[in-house]
């Protein structure tokens, strides 16, 4: 995997590009650690950590091999992605996808309620994550239930 990094930007093999914080290569953030994408494929023996189906690194394919982080910046202390080994498995683009986006919704319908309960006036889809932490704190860990997002 070719992870690049330009300005505040970076991209994984030309083909998914997503915001980034720091000016760090992703890759070498994991590597550093000994936690590339490769060592973690080949611990679990190509296998999804979730749906157990056999990855790939064909590009739009949904069994694409990925980096999983178990605990995502939702449930995290600091609001950030936890880069340790113990914390990373490799997931098939299908089921990272899945579980971001079901645990995307958990967390945006629990801020919104918090904003409702404060009656504050605040547009909570285009609040950054950050903030919405920083006003209200942690989403409550039991709204994540594992069964509902492994049967998305």
């Amino acid at each position: 995997m070719r992870v690049t990094a330009l300005n505040d930007w970076t991209s994984i093999n030309d083909s998914i590009m997503f915001k980034s914080s720091n000016k760090v290569n992703v890759n070498q953030k994991l590597e550093r650690n000994n936690m590339s994408l490769d060592n973690l494929i080949s611990h679990q023996s190509n296998k999804c950590h979730y749906c157990n189906c056999e990855m790939n690194r064909e590009t739009k394919s949904p069994q694409l091999a990925t980096v999983e982080h178990l605990v995502d910046k939702w449930s995290s202390p600091k609001h950030r992605k936890i880069e340790v080994a113990s914390n990373l498995v490799a997931a098939c683009f299908k089921c990272n996808n899945t579980r971001g986006s079901v645990r995307n919704r958990i967390a945006r319908n629990y801020y919104k309620k918090q904003v409702a309960n404060r009656g504050i006036k605040l547009a909570v889809a285009s609040t950054s994550s950050k903030v919405l932490y920083s006003l209200f704190g942690l989403v409550p860990q039991h709204l994540f239930n594992v069964k509902e997002i492994q049967n998305a």
